[in-house]
């Protein structure tokens, strides 16, 4: 996972999570594997490419890519400054990563599916 987003740990404590649940709601290994993949690489994928074109915008080199960059990040925040964030009703970017809820998920002694839902 690239450091852009400041998210490897938490994904590490989540990853964790949701592997010893579907290992204990697995019948076996191999299926509470398949099960923690399934629950798990949606979300990981999302995160880990979001982090890389972070990395790819901020360390950007290319003189063409920082004037568009730069010229954005100041507009941005001379219209932020202006108007307020509550004004500009601009989507949260990051609502992928903070509106997830862990604690949603079955207390894992119960012997149901690690999948949402099921």
């Amino acid at each position: 996972m690239p450091p852009n987003l400041g998210q490897g740990g938490g994904m590490a404590l989540e990853s964790a999570s949701i592997l010893s649940q579907c290992l204990l709601i697995g019948e076996t290994l191999s299926k509470g594997l398949e099960k923690y993949e399934t629950r798990h690489i949606g979300r990981t994928s999302i995160v880990a490419n979001e982090s890389k074109t972070n990395g790819d915008l901020f360390q950007a080199s290319n003189a063409f890519t920082v004037l568009l960059r730069n010229s954005l990040f100041s507009y941005l925040g001379k219209q932020t400054y202006k108007e307020g964030v509550d004004e500009l009703e601009i989507p949260d970017p990051f609502a992928y990563l903070f509106s997830y809820r862990l604690l949603s998920w079955p207390h894992p002694g119960k012997r149901s599916s690690c999948l949402p839902g099921d």
